[in-house]
Protein backbone atom coordinates (compact mmCIF):
# COMPACT_ATOMS: atom_id res chain seq x y z
CA UNK A 1 0.00 0.00 0.00
CA UNK A 2 1.64 3.22 -1.12
CA UNK A 3 0.90 6.56 0.55
CA UNK A 4 2.48 10.00 0.51
CA UNK A 5 2.65 10.38 4.30
CA UNK A 6 2.72 8.11 7.34
CA UNK A 7 -0.73 9.37 8.44
CA UNK A 8 -2.19 8.60 5.02
CA UNK A 9 -0.45 5.24 5.08
CA UNK A 10 -2.15 4.28 8.36
CA UNK A 11 -5.55 5.27 6.93
CA UNK A 12 -4.97 3.48 3.61
CA UNK A 13 -3.71 0.39 5.39
CA UNK A 14 -6.77 0.30 7.62
CA UNK A 15 -9.04 0.57 4.56
CA UNK A 16 -7.25 -2.31 2.83
CA UNK A 17 -7.23 -4.52 5.93
CA UNK A 18 -10.92 -3.79 6.56
CA UNK A 19 -11.77 -4.75 2.95
CA UNK A 20 -9.79 -7.95 3.28
CA UNK A 21 -11.53 -8.85 6.55
CA UNK A 22 -14.97 -8.04 5.06
CA UNK A 23 -14.22 -10.52 2.29
CA UNK A 24 -12.81 -13.09 4.73
CA UNK A 25 -9.26 -12.72 3.45
CA UNK A 26 -6.47 -12.61 6.01
CA UNK A 27 -2.76 -11.81 5.99
CA UNK A 28 -0.04 -13.53 7.99
CA UNK A 29 1.49 -10.75 10.06
CA UNK A 30 4.87 -12.52 10.22
CA UNK A 31 5.00 -12.38 6.40
CA UNK A 32 3.88 -8.75 6.22
CA UNK A 33 6.04 -5.64 6.14
CA UNK A 34 4.63 -2.20 6.92
CA UNK A 35 5.70 1.45 6.70
CA UNK A 36 8.82 1.08 4.56
CA UNK A 37 10.19 4.05 2.67
CA UNK A 38 11.74 1.79 0.03
CA UNK A 39 11.14 -1.79 -1.05
CA UNK A 40 12.27 -4.24 -3.70
CA UNK A 41 9.17 -5.59 -5.44
CA UNK A 42 9.09 -7.95 -8.43
CA UNK A 43 12.38 -6.66 -9.79
CA UNK A 44 11.75 -2.99 -9.11
CA UNK A 45 13.09 -0.69 -6.41
CA UNK A 46 10.05 1.35 -5.31
CA UNK A 47 10.39 4.49 -3.19
CA UNK A 48 8.88 7.95 -2.89
CA UNK A 49 11.47 9.03 -5.45
CA UNK A 50 9.96 6.74 -8.07
CA UNK A 51 10.46 3.28 -9.51
CA UNK A 52 13.90 2.07 -10.61
CA UNK A 53 15.32 -1.11 -12.04
CA UNK A 54 16.73 -3.57 -9.53
CA UNK A 55 20.52 -3.04 -9.60
CA UNK A 56 21.04 -6.79 -9.94
CA UNK A 57 18.83 -6.97 -13.02
CA UNK A 58 20.52 -3.93 -14.49
CA UNK A 59 23.85 -5.70 -14.03
CA UNK A 60 22.43 -8.87 -15.59
CA UNK A 61 21.47 -6.95 -18.74
CA UNK A 62 24.91 -5.32 -18.88
CA UNK A 63 26.79 -8.59 -18.46
CA UNK A 64 24.50 -10.70 -20.65
CA UNK A 65 26.66 -12.41 -23.27
CA UNK A 66 25.81 -11.78 -26.89
CA UNK A 67 23.14 -14.35 -27.84
CA UNK A 68 24.45 -17.13 -30.09
CA UNK A 69 21.11 -18.77 -30.93
CA UNK A 70 17.37 -18.09 -30.99
CA UNK A 71 16.82 -19.70 -27.58
CA UNK A 72 19.36 -17.42 -25.86
CA UNK A 73 18.03 -14.41 -27.77
CA UNK A 74 14.53 -15.16 -26.43
CA UNK A 75 15.88 -15.11 -22.86
CA UNK A 76 17.68 -11.80 -23.41
CA UNK A 77 14.66 -10.16 -25.04
CA UNK A 78 12.42 -11.44 -22.23
CA UNK A 79 14.57 -9.76 -19.59
CA UNK A 80 15.00 -6.57 -21.61
CA UNK A 81 11.27 -6.44 -22.38
CA UNK A 82 10.40 -6.62 -18.69
CA UNK A 83 12.34 -3.37 -18.21
CA UNK A 84 11.38 -1.79 -21.56
CA UNK A 85 9.87 1.26 -19.81
CA UNK A 86 13.36 2.20 -18.63
CA UNK A 87 15.01 1.75 -22.03
CA UNK A 88 14.78 4.78 -24.27
CA UNK A 89 13.47 3.96 -27.77
CA UNK A 90 13.28 0.29 -26.82
CA UNK A 91 11.22 -0.83 -29.82
CA UNK A 92 13.63 0.83 -32.27
CA UNK A 93 16.63 -0.72 -30.54
CA UNK A 94 15.36 -4.29 -30.74
CA UNK A 95 14.09 -4.39 -34.34
CA UNK A 96 17.14 -6.23 -35.70
CA UNK A 97 17.07 -8.59 -32.70
CA UNK A 98 13.41 -9.48 -33.14
CA UNK A 99 13.96 -9.97 -36.87
CA UNK A 100 16.41 -12.75 -35.97
CA UNK A 101 13.53 -14.65 -34.34
CA UNK A 102 11.90 -15.25 -37.74
CA UNK A 103 12.51 -18.73 -39.11
CA UNK A 104 13.66 -17.64 -42.57
CA UNK A 105 16.27 -15.19 -41.27
CA UNK A 106 19.88 -16.39 -41.05
CA UNK A 107 22.22 -15.23 -38.35
CA UNK A 108 24.78 -13.86 -40.80
CA UNK A 109 24.88 -10.24 -39.72
CA UNK A 110 26.54 -10.60 -36.33
CA UNK A 111 27.57 -6.93 -36.54
CA UNK A 112 23.90 -5.87 -36.49
CA UNK A 113 23.27 -8.26 -33.61
CA UNK A 114 26.18 -6.82 -31.62
CA UNK A 115 25.02 -3.25 -32.25
CA UNK A 116 21.42 -3.92 -31.21
CA UNK A 117 22.44 -6.01 -28.20
CA UNK A 118 24.88 -3.31 -27.05
CA UNK A 119 22.32 -0.58 -27.70
CA UNK A 120 19.80 -2.22 -25.40
CA UNK A 121 22.46 -2.71 -22.71
CA UNK A 122 23.65 0.89 -22.89
CA UNK A 123 20.15 2.37 -22.91
CA UNK A 124 19.16 0.27 -19.90
CA UNK A 125 21.66 2.08 -17.71
CA UNK A 126 21.94 5.46 -19.42
CA UNK A 127 21.27 8.08 -16.78
CA UNK A 128 19.87 5.55 -14.29
CA UNK A 129 16.26 6.08 -15.47
CA UNK A 130 13.52 6.47 -12.85
CA UNK A 131 9.80 6.15 -13.51
CA UNK A 132 8.01 8.78 -11.48
CA UNK A 133 4.89 8.10 -9.48
CA UNK A 134 1.72 9.93 -10.49
CA UNK A 135 1.00 13.16 -8.68
CA UNK A 136 -2.76 13.10 -8.21
CA UNK A 137 -2.70 16.72 -7.01
CA UNK A 138 -1.99 17.71 -10.62
CA UNK A 139 -4.11 17.03 -13.68
CA UNK A 140 -2.88 14.64 -16.32
CA UNK A 141 -4.25 13.01 -19.42
CA UNK A 142 -4.39 9.28 -20.01
CA UNK A 143 -4.51 8.10 -23.61
CA UNK A 144 -4.92 4.59 -24.92
CA UNK A 145 -4.19 3.04 -28.25
CA UNK A 146 -5.52 -0.20 -29.61
CA UNK A 147 -5.13 -1.83 -32.97
CA UNK A 148 -6.32 -5.13 -34.28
Amino acid sequence: VYSQTLDHHAKHLKLVLDKLRTNQLYLKLEKSIFSLEEIMFIGYQVSKGGIKMDNGEEQAILEWPQPKDVHKLHFFLGLANYYRHFIKEYSKRIVSLTNLLMKEVKWESMKALRCSHSGVEEAAIAGKPVLHLSDFERSFKVQTYASS
